[in-house]
């Protein structure tokens, strides 16, 4: 008899037991809205996620009165993002009044809104450098100040920065699936999804991404434009995103997809092809270029002799290299940058630097700015030479000595296109684009040596170049070293590639 009164508590209990463990499998699913301009437009997007399941937004702008009724309409509940990507400290010890007044106009709204449930301060910013939290910490308490809700912040995958006191958690950026399995889940850690351009056709990384997230209790988070774009591509995946938010085990069903990741330097292996094209057609066609080529390097004494003394007189094949040098500059700083940094720090070198001249691309406008301006130091060094030097009457006699220690940046440079083809080497493709810098600068000291004792005033004449050469490329690599903007700059590119 007692067995019978007690089996019916003992089946709600084991009900009430396994509930929890249903409802922890269905996904809490939300956007990073890019809010639309129009009124209608906004109407629509919003009442599509609603449909399909969504009840978290991140918005990172002010929204009328009347889209903030929307989203309270429909029960969404809202993170509010301030538009601060890839800070520095600088970013936040050196403010402008534009700056603050975007910051305080911002969280203002934002804690005027009863669905914001979060502030995120910024995007991608080097929370591991003590004076970037330094710089940072006054802003956390003004929003504290003002705001009841949590804080938060955007980081890379690797980020392993323990959010303390400061922040009370962190959104995860995925571009890639295997980034997904670089940070393990926490409960200060949430993810967004935000495939790079080469994986937002698929779906299998979606898949995978919603996989390794399972046990993540907190919402996941995908990027608006490129979910309501795969919703016209695939209207199955509707269902799916419905399934995984109303279902504990849902089905995601994927088209056969092979994916191609693209890491092609086909571009720059044909102009580092021309390159040796033209050297190999200078060499069979200049008996010159040729016989120099070796009097240089192994009888150098009796090579400058021969300059000075105007026997070769000729400046076509070593002013051709001059020329291809200027290519072999810009190949070996796409190396450079390809090797040492990654996708999103190259994207935080672009935001911070004014090189994007090239219709955007950070990538293009470096090795066309970097080709431009080895031309403009080779004008100049040749001009300059010619000018103190008053036994070298022709420009050829400069150019013919000037050009021939820049023919070894073409093996460098042909070593570091290879060790990139080959896969990473970050350290030695840094150290040969270093030889690559050196022997380029090193070339002006090389021929004002050489040529030293055919003027009257020697020391003037040092003074006049190598020393005030010297002189001005030291200063401005302690200027370089010294500018903390610049430094920080590149240490956040640094920090985003590890």
């Amino acid at each position: 008899m007692p067995n019978r009164y007690l089996f019916a508590p003992a089946c709600l209990a084991l009900l009430l037991a396994l509930l929890p463990l249903e409802l922890t499998a269905q996904r809490l699913l939300g956007v990073r809205w890019e809010t639309p301009d129009g009124t209608e437009q906004a109407r629509r997007e919003l009442e599509a996620f609603h449909r399909i399941g969504i009840t978290y937004l991140e918005i990172d702008r002010m929204l009328s009165p009347s889209v903030w009724a929307m989203i309270d309409e429909l029960n969404f509940k809202t993170f509010g993002a301030l538009p601060i990507r890839f800070p520095v400290a600088h970013t936040f010890s050196e403010p402008d009044s534009s700056f603050l007044d975007m910051m305080e106009s911002l969280v203002r709204h934002y804690a005027g809104q009863e669905s914001v449930q979060a502030i995120g301060l910024f995007q991608y910013g080097p929370v591991g450098d003590a004076r970037f939290i330094e710089a940072v910490t006054p802003f956390i308490r003004q929003i504290n100040n003002s705001f009841s809700g949590e804080i938060y912040y955007l980081t890379k995958p690797t980020d392993s920065f323990a959010t303390g006191t400061l922040f009370d958690f962190k959104m995860i950026s995925i571009k890639t699936t295997n980034g997904v399995r670089a940070f393990s889940n926490s409960d200060e850690a949430i993810y967004s999804y935000s495939p790079s351009e080469e994986l937002k056709p698929y779906l299998t990384p979606v898949k995978h991404f919603l996989e390794e997230t399972a046990s993540v209790p907190a919402p996941v988070y995908f990027d608006s434009q490129w979910l309501l774009e795969t919703l016209k591509v695939y209207p199955e995946f509707r269902q799916t995103i419905q399934l995984y938010a109303s279902d504990p085990e849902p089905v995601f069903a994927t088209p056969k997809e092979f994916i191609q990741t693209t890491s092609s330097h086909s571009l720059i292996v044909l102009l580092l092809v021309f390159v040796w094209g033209c050297f190999a057609v200078n060499y069979s066609f200049s008996p010159i270029f040729r016989r120099s080529m070796f009097r240089y390097f192994l009888g150098h004494k009796f090579y400058v002799d021969d300059i000075i003394q105007r026997h070769i007189r000729s400046m076509g094949p070593t002013g051709i290299m001059l020329l291809l040098h200027v290519i072999l500059a810009g190949i070996a700083i796409y190396c450079y940058i390809n090797a040492a940094f990654s996708d999103l720090a190259v994207e935080a070198l672009s935001f911070h630097l004014p090189l994007s001249f090239l219709g955007g691309n950070f990538m293009a406008s470096a090795v066309v700015g970097t080709s431009l301006a080895t031309l403009a130091i080779e004008a100049i060094c040749v001009i300059w030479l010619y000018l103190t030097n008053r036994r070298m009457r022709k420009l050829s006699q400069v150019v013919n000595l000037y050009a021939w220690p820049m023919q070894l940046n073409l093996l460098l440079v042909t070593v570091m296109v290879t060790l990139l083809m080959a896969g990473s080497h970050a350290t030695l493709i840094s150290v040969l684009a270093t030889g690559v810098l050196l022997i380029f600068l090193g070339s002006f000291i090389i021929t004002s040596l050489d040529t030293i004792k055919y003027v009257k005033n020697k020391y003037l004449y040092l003074a006049g170049t190598t020393f005030l050469y010297s002189t001005f490329w030291i200063a401005l690599f302690i200027w370089l070293f010294n500018n903390t903007y610049l430094t920080d700059i590149y240490s956040l590119a640094q920090w985003l590639s590890q």
